[in-house]
């Protein structure tokens, strides 16, 4: 469902890694419900944590819109 519609803002982190934090988000969107989004960071930090060592952080932003009536934002 969500599939293509992440994208990475803002980070430091090599494009390998970056690609391997959006698997990670994809493994735990399979796990946990979309509004878990405790439960997604914290399985996205574990993963990287295994792969890169400890110290990692990981921030989630989930953003919608809503459409008025006559369908403006």
């Amino acid at each position: 469902m969500l599939e293509g519609r992440a994208r990475v803002k803002e980070t430091d982190m090599s494009v390998k890694m970056q690609i391997q934090a959006m698997a990670c988000a994809s493994q735990a969107l399979d796990v946990y419900d979309v509004s878990d989004c405790l439960s997604i960071a914290a399985h996205i930090k574990k993963e990287f944590d295994k792969m890169y060592g400890g110290g990692w952080q990981c921030v989630l932003l989930f953003l919608e819109h809503a459409c008025d009536d006559d369908g403006r934002r």
